[in-house]
């Protein structure tokens, strides 16, 4: 019976873990799509995205360096997900488009580098016990802290500008569900004996920021959808030219032309 509970929890941390972070990168291939397809860059905070590069990218460093067989399933995972967050920020700060005061008036407390330097200082503080060297272990607390405080600048934007720009339901939907199976994984990992109190609670502040993101998603949706059309429009639209009417007949055309402030 113990032998079978714990195949269950040993199964429920693997697939919790993979599936966490499958969700997380199909959202940011529908956040990729959209950038591409749509070219909607506005409000998408490129320390967040780069912040979350950086994380990704130590994590399949540090599976590569680990050699085990069991782990080439997560650093292929990894790899996609640094593949797709690339091409997201690639995007982004192509040509510097992006209107993003991340690269102009934010705080310094919420610049990527300054999210590097103290997830660097926090692991090599408490690094969790995974087993390794205290560098190796101090490497893995490093990707886990600084993927917990990758939206950070996200949220702090949002709230700053009151705009949801470039995101969509279903990404928000699917980094709420990441955070379920995450959420899996870390109990599996808790009732098999591995008590890593400190990579448990990166990972709540993580689900925390999610539902901060989440948060201010649905109460700027709310309160666009409580503007009238008008309202919703005339920030961003500005009336250019109205054309002479078509035909003097009883119906008739004239063309609007508006243009993007």
């Amino acid at each position: 019976y113990q032998r079978r509970v714990h195949g269950i929890q040993k199964m429920l941390g693997f697939h919790g873990f993979v599936l966490g972070y499958v969700f997380q990168h199909i959202g940011m291939a529908t956040l990729l799509y959209k950038l591409f397809s749509k070219n909607s860059k506005e409000w998408i905070s490129t320390d967040s995205l780069i912040t979350m590069f950086i994380a990704l990218a130590a994590r399949v460093i540090l599976f590569s360096m680990l050699m085990n067989p069991f782990l080439s399933v997560f650093t292929l995972e990894g790899l996609i997900g640094v593949l797709l967050t690339g091409g997201a920020l690639y995007k982004a700060i192509k040509k510097n488009e992006l209107k993003d005061i991340s690269m102009t008036a934010i705080p310094i407390c919420y610049n990527f580098q300054v999210l590097v330097c103290v997830a660097i200082v926090i692991s090599l503080i408490f690094p969790p016990d995974v087993g390794h060297s205290y560098l190796l272990n101090a490497f893995t607390g490093f990707f886990f802290y600084l993927e917990s405080i990758a939206l950070v600048p996200q949220i702090y934007l949002i709230k700053k500008e009151g705009n949801i720009g470039g995101f969509t339901s279903l990404y928000i939907s699917l980094v709420g569900f990441s955070r379920i199976f995450r959420l899996l994984f870390w109990l599996a990992l808790f009732f098999s004996g591995f008590h890593l109190y400190c990579l448990i609670i990166a990972d709540a502040i993580h689900t925390y920021l999610v539902g901060q993101l989440m948060y201010e998603y649905s109460k700027i949706l709310r309160g666009a959808n409580s503007l009238p059309f008008t309202e919703k429009r005339h920030l961003s639209l500005s009336l250019i030219h109205i054309s002479e009417p078509t035909r003097p007949r009883l119906i008739s055309y004239a063309v609007f032309c508006l243009k993007k402030k």
